[in-house]
């Protein structure tokens, strides 16, 4: 297994806060990557946030997703999606503690209605 699956998978494994089928099946994760975001990243989620197109809900996710990666801007950290049925959990690791910071959960039945 490659360094950043590998920081992925434990960090996964040792988030207690993680739904357990992202853990019994983080083997099955894909687009596995390293990535940098900006302030641009931040301030893209605050116009999202303040405009509310999508709903409450959704602004509420943002917020959410906002709080928890605007400390790491200009940081790499490593994201994977994990399938789950029906959906997938998106999951943001910083790779130097190897420690989940943010993850969010995707329902396909929930774009349908979109």
């Amino acid at each position: 297994m490659n360094p950043i699956r590998n920081a992925f998978s434990k960090a996964v494994m040792e988030c207690a806060d993680l739904p357990r089928i992202g853990k019994e099946r983080v083997h099955d994760a894909l687009h596995i990557e390293e990535h940098t975001f900006d302030s641009s990243y931040i301030e893209f989620l605050d116009e999202q946030i303040r405009l509310n197109a999508r709903g409450d809900d959704w602004s509420s996710r943002l917020r959410d997703r906002r709080q928890h990666l605007e400390p790491f801007a200009d940081q790499r950290l490593i994201r994977g999606k994990i399938p789950i049925p029906e959906g997938d959990l998106s999951i943001e690791v910083e790779p130097e503690s190897a420690r989940v910071i943010h993850w969010e959960e995707y329902s396909y039945a929930d774009q349908s209605d979109q």
